[in-house]
């Protein structure tokens, strides 16, 4: 189903950390069937953070399964002490 944009099945919200001006944008890292990925700075703390920007179409269904694996997904990744792994805030 196309999203309209205008209809009640269609739910758009803006990400929390689009909302988030503590997060500076330096580039895009990946891109993926769920969203991309953009390299940022957390300007308060100086920490450099990858960060995906997910696109997600709530509907009267709710959430799609296939978010909710890939989050969790990343959150199953988070005690994996691996540099080639980012960790999930």
């Amino acid at each position: 189903m196309d999203d309209c944009g205008t209809c009640d099945r269609c739910i758009h919200r803006p990400c929390i950390a689009e909302s988030n001006r503590e997060y500076e944008e330096h580039g895009v890292i990946g891109k993926g069937a769920y969203g991309i990925v953009y390299l940022v700075t957390h300007v308060p703390s100086n920490k450099q953070y990858a960060l995906k920007k997910m696109i997600v179409r709530i509907t009267e269904d709710g959430m799609p399964q296939s978010i909710i694996r890939e989050i969790s997904a990343l959150r199953a990744l988070h005690n994996l002490d691996n540099p080639n792994i980012v960790k999930f805030v």
